[in-house]
């Protein structure tokens, strides 16, 4: 399917377009639809964006709003994704960061003892997602006591999304625990110059 993205003076209706466009894209014509009105002053007028159904032959592009269109839509996406990445529970990310710490200090290898059942589902649903890898570990391995002193039993891998996610919580984090921190020493309270 093929759409028409179209912006135009709802003054001058289709014989005033300033932004025409043809996408195959579903999802770039539903961020299109809801790019803002640019209102003009009293008139009640304005640029309006519409995607719509195609058939047919094609009108010449129209770019004159394309700076406008381009940033909103850029804006549009970001503003997805973040809803989605904010609907994490805390326990998500509480796992997040316990895995990158894992990660990080033991090259992946995960004591499992260090979970509860809702961890271990909640990394069922990471690997679903393609977050993660989480696989056991060889039982010759888990069940040496020498070489296994921590008592691992899973190792995890992180994909590139997780990592950016990781790093987001952990930043967070980090400014949660600052701010706590001068709350607690009085910092915050102390007048600004």
């Amino acid at each position: 399917m093929v759409y028409e993205l179209i912006g135009y003076n709802t003054d001058q209706r289709y014989n005033d377009v300033r932004y025409r466009e043809y996408t195959t894209s579903k999802k770039k014509a539903e961020l299109f639809s809801q790019i803002p009105k640019i209102q003009f002053t009293d008139s009640g007028h304005g640029i309006v964006f519409s995607a719509r159904p195609h058939k047919g032959g094609k009108k010449p592009r129209v770019t004159v709003l394309l700076d406008y269109v381009e940033g909103n839509l850029s804006k549009l996406k970001k503003t997805k994704q973040a809803k989605v990445e904010v609907e994490r529970s805390k326990e998500f990310l509480s796992l997040v960061l316990f895995l990158e710490t894992q990660l990080v200090d033991y090259g992946g290898l995960v004591a499992t003892k260090h979970m509860n059942a809702e961890d271990m589902n909640i990394t069922k649903e990471m690997e679903k997602e393609g977050l993660i890898t989480f696989k056991r570990l060889p039982g010759d391995y888990v069940f040496d006591q020498e070489r296994n002193s921590r008592g691992v039993t899973h190792r995890v891998e992180f994909s590139e999304k997780m990592w950016k996610i990781a790093h987001k919580e952990r930043r967070n984090r980090a400014e949660r625990l600052v701010l706590k921190s001068k709350l607690w020493t009085g910092e915050e309270n102390e007048r600004k110059i």
